[in-house]
């Protein structure tokens, strides 16, 4: 059976000036291509979320977080795609990720989202020789790491399109890969079986790296699925990379 990946909805003004929702039609394209089914998940509240500044926007309410944990429960699995700014609908799915262990896989802000939402860190101007912004560049990825097992390579070339980077992370995250100039690239969480932000775009590309990246994450979506309701079956980090390598 096919595993449901849920893909976060971001708010936009289309042509039209209207407020849609809306979500990266690259990624669904890719969850198709590697076996997954993808849904789009709105927000459970209502919120002016561009008329506000994006400082006054409503936390959800008891009742908000219920009925978005229904949807969440739908899920498999969870992809953060790339956008402009962290809403709070978005932080409370990823805290979901982090009670129930659901696979996560955060994209360019969907990786920033990961240490943002439980250290609340302040995040930094690009000030570098290295294309971020727009175009492709070199990243180095550590040994002994789950992105490692997925990819199987030290140096792979990626595109980003992101003026701002994290500086740091919290101790609850390990750094899996970095840029020549030391920005982060890619972060896992230390404990949960797939928990993985990368800073690039992998659905910008077609080729080996996004396609092993993708089916990774849906292939966890897989297991997660055959567990999340069996409570004599575990779950754990170990199994993933069992997967993998």
């Amino acid at each position: 059976m096919k595993p449901i990946i849920g893909v976060i909805s971001y708010p936009y003004y289309d042509k039209d000036n209207t407020m849609v929702f809306e979500t990266s039609e690259k990624v669904v394209k890719w969850v198709n291509e590697v076996g997954g089914i993808s849904i789009c998940i709105v927000p459970s509240n209502n919120d002016n979320y561009y008329e506000e500044h994006k400082r006054n926007l409503k936390d959800l309410n008891k009742e908000e977080l219920l009925d978005l944990k229904r949807i969440l429960s739908m899920c498999d699995g969870i992809i953060k795609p790339g956008s402009y700014y962290f809403f709070p609908f978005q932080k409370e799915i990823y805290k979901y990720t982090l009670k129930t262990g659901i696979p996560y896989l955060g994209i360019c802000n969907g990786m920033q989202l990961m240490p943002f939402t439980t250290d609340n860190l302040k995040m930094e101007k690009n000030n570098s020789d290295v294309c971020h912004s727009n175009g492709y560049h070199r990243v180095y990825i550590k040994n002994n790491t789950l992105l490692y097992s997925i990819l199987n390579k030290e140096e792979i070339v990626v595109k980003s399109f992101h003026n701002y980077h994290i500086p740091r992370i919290n101790d609850d995250y390990i750094v899996t890969s970095r840029s020549r100039d030391g920005y982060i690239e890619s972060v896992e969480h230390k404990e949960l079986p797939y928990n993985i932000g990368v800073q690039w775009h992998p659905e910008a590309d077609n080729n080996e790296n996004s396609y092993n990246l993708f089916e990774s994450f849906v292939v966890a979506s897989k297991v997660y699925n055959l567990t999340k309701n069996k409570k004599n079956i575990i779950y754990d980090r170990n199994e993933v990379y069992y997967v993998y390598i």
